[in-house]
């Protein structure tokens, strides 16, 4: 049996002591990481919760933005009780958004399953025009329209949808470019011309310029 020194016990109480300064060391620092962690987390959370409840309220008022303006439009085109309808949902932890069409009490449905179309061209000129506004900085005021009312028809509901375009164009004053094969639309714009391919050439002929204003349907006023 081994008997140990006083030096040698003296040297096993200091290692030991070093030991037990370290651990305790190490012991602090770890308390100290998990009080950061748990700081942290307690600011994620924090910081979820405020970006949560922005993220609510920025659907909720655009969903209110962007149904009053396509309702503006649905309303002084249709005599019906149209109204546009903005979903927001989450899909596997995504958001989607879901546009439809209400008519009265009845469910909503896709504008594009609508018979005819005429809805759907009303509704995408309309978005066309909110996507413009939000745009920042803003772009030019000139918007390009390809055919944006073929399925409208003609008589009163496309001299309705022309009196919206105006005084939307007015209010805003933005120009907007169309082209159309609809000849009745292109007589109740501000300018129109006629192009035709005859051989190599492609003529270019007035048919309708700076008319004279007409009685139109009452629409109400565009805010935006």
């Amino acid at each position: 049996m081994h008997t140990l020194s006083v030096q040698e016990i003296r040297q096993v109480y200091e290692d030991r002591c070093s030991r037990l300064n370290l651990l305790r060391e190490q012991r602090a620092d770890k308390i100290e990481q998990i009080e950061k962690k748990e700081q942290l987390i307690e600011d994620y959370t924090k910081a979820k919760w405020v970006l949560t409840q922005a993220l609510l309220l920025t659907e909720q008022r655009f969903t209110a933005y962007l149904e009053s303006m396509v309702n503006f439009v649905l309303g002084s085109v249709y005599t019906e009780d149209l109204k546009f309808k903005v979903t927001f949902e989450m899909d596997r932890g995504k958001p989607s958004c879901d546009l439809m069409v209400q008519d009265g009490d009845n469910p909503p449905y896709y504008p594009k399953d609508e018979t005819g179309g005429g809805i759907l061209d009303v509704i995408s000129f309309a978005l066309r025009i909110i996507l413009w506004s939000l745009k920042d900085p803003r772009p030019r005021p000139v918007l390009l329209l390809d055919e944006p009312m073929k399925n409208i028809g003609k008589g009163v509901l496309l001299k309705r949808i022309v009196d919206v375009m105006k005084k939307i164009s007015q209010d805003l004053d933005i120009q907007l470019i169309i082209n159309t094969h609809i000849t009745e639309l292109a007589e109740m714009t501000d300018a129109a011309w006629e192009v035709k391919k005859t051989g190599n050439l492609k003529p270019c002929e007035v048919i309708a310029l700076q008319q004279e204003k007409e009685e139109t349907f009452p629409v109400r006023d565009w805010e935006m």
